[in-house]
């Protein structure tokens, strides 16, 4: 089972939280000069890179990360503790999610957002109580909330 280091995931939630409003331009071609912010401007807490950068170099690592810590049943502490990690991380991104959109104001937009974040939260509390049947539930019910985004807006 490959699992991401804390030094990883603490990057990862540095990177999220500097993650501001910004428009999603859909382009997985577009330069990433283009996307860098100038300096003065990194210090108010402008994105760094755009979405399709925030679901690439964080939230779908993590969700692999989080899908294969599950696969089976986790026997330690230290898998436990990278399910609740990464749980926490996906719930706390999808308010970036749900705010960096160009349909930021689409119903489906804000309803895969609000599954991911909702089904996040209840994996992050089930992996406390180390209920893994609960957990594997809510892993599913927040693959459907990104499942659904994706098929709407890629």
């Amino acid at each position: 089972m490959k699992k991401l280091s804390f030094s990883m995931i603490g990057l990862s939630v540095i990177l999220a939280s500097g993650i501001a409003l910004a428009w999603f331009d859909g382009s997985r071609k577009q330069a990433f000069a283009e996307d860098v912010p100038k300096p003065e401007s990194a210090s108010k807490f402008a994105p760094v890179g755009n979405l399709q950068h925030l679901m690439e170099y964080i939230n779908e690592p993590i969700f692999q990360s989080l899908s294969s810590a599950l696969q089976n049943q986790p026997r330690d502490e230290e898998t436990w503790a990278e399910v609740k990690s990464a749980a926490l991380i996906l719930s706390e991104t999808s308010g970036l999610v749900a705010k960096r959109g160009k349909t930021v104001t689409d119903e489906d937009w804000q309803s895969s957002s609000l599954l991911v974040h909702t089904e996040g939260t209840k994996l992050y509390l089930a992996a406390h109580k180390k209920d893994y049947d609960s957990a594997k539930k809510y892993l599913k019910s927040m693959r459907g909330g990104c499942s659904k985004c994706h098929e709407s807006f890629r």
